[in-house]
């Protein structure tokens, strides 16, 4: 799968994941949600519901925000006198610190999805990337002004792209990935400032990762989809912290053309032949890390000649590659997989 996919699936596939909705079963714990058939509720409003994801700047509405409310659980509610009040059934918050503002959510065992599914830190992850923006590949105005059709609803923005069109601004000071236990069940962030409205603004559950994950991978796995979602959402914020120090340091040394600097990618196989045509060139054996930078620099070189030049490569050579000899011999053997 390529860079982006997986969000930019998931972007596509979001509006149409409306058939679930977290819960809490009221008859006790370790029993499945269910839902009456018999109940009705009947809201009356100015207005006709429109749109099922009231996180974006097209369906934030009250109209849709009141059926929204209703027919979801968080980790927090209204009671009868308007006061935020802890959903203990559905999960837990807490302010761990004041500078820098960092907040954990801790999910009840009793929280489940419709379908029976528990809701974990996945949930949140989705919620956090599709209302952050921070996960956004389209930022130019003018091309994010192109993807709105008449009515609000947006295009889709292309293959391998994504733009999530977020309506909040809290989860925006939030561009340190969150911190997660290995139950996933504690979902930890922290504000690049102070947020004053923090209590209000609470990450909670928005679709299903689980469900967005099968309609854009496939699988029918819920604990597997859920798992791809949060990896994947980990590995592009990691990568975006990589891209700006990037940036930043190209800034910092002046550089201004921004194919100055980039990162390519070599598969084993490429590498090690690489390798192998260094020590018999120099007469040294390169560490297998050393092998990504060579092969690298072979491709500049191969280049080059093609385009008439004599450019001047630099090649960082970390180490010798003694204790990697058995992984030279898997290559020489051809046995080595190319990934």
């Amino acid at each position: 799968m390529s860079k982006r996919t997986l969000l930019a699936a998931a972007a596509t596939v979001i509006a149409s994941t409306l058939a679930f909705t977290a819960c809490t079963p009221s008859s006790g714990p370790g029993q499945t949600a269910t839902v009456s058939q018999k109940t009705t509720t009947t809201v009356m409003w100015n207005q006709p519901f429109y749109g099922y994801n009231n996180a974006t700047s097209f369906g934030n509405a009250t109209a849709n925000t009141n059926i929204i409310y209703m027919t979801n659980d968080a980790v927090t509610y209204y009671d009868g006198n308007l006061k935020v009040v802890t959903n203990k059934s559905f999960g837990t918050y807490e302010k761990v610190s004041d500078t820098p503002l960092s907040v954990k959510v801790k999910l009840a065992d009793t929280a489940t999805w419709s379908d029976g599914t528990a809701v974990t830190a996945a949930d949140l992850v989705l919620a956090y990337g599709a209302q952050s923006g921070l996960f956004n590949t389209i930022t130019d105005e003018k091309e994010v002004e192109g993807l709105a059709n008449e009515d609000g609803t947006l295009k889709p923005a292309g293959e391998g792209k994504v733009y999530f069109d977020s309506s909040s601004a809290s989860l925006a000071l939030i561009t340190k990935f969150p911190e997660i236990s290995s139950d996933s069940k504690e979902f930890t962030y922290t504000y690049d400032t102070m947020f004053a409205d923090w209590d209000k603004a609470i990450i909670t559950p928005g679709l299903p990762a689980h469900i967005v994950a099968k309609r854009a991978l496939g699988t029918t796995d819920a604990k597997a989809g859920a798992q791809a979602i949060k990896r994947r959402a980990a590995e592009l914020s990691r990568e975006k912290a990589e891209q700006e120090a990037r940036e930043a340091a190209m800034r910092e040394l002046g550089i201004e053309d921004p194919d100055a600097w980039r990162a390519e990618q070599a598969k084993q196989r490429e590498a090690f032949e690489a390798g192998v045509l260094f020590a018999r060139a120099e007469g040294i054996v390169p560490a297998s890390e050393s092998n990504h930078a060579i092969a690298g620099a072979l491709r500049q070189a191969r280049q080059a000649t093609l385009d008439g030049e004599s450019p001047v490569i630099v090649i960082g050579v970390s180490g010798s590659g003694q204790l990697d000899l058995p992984a030279y011999a898997e290559f020489l053997s051809g046995k080595m997989l190319d990934a």
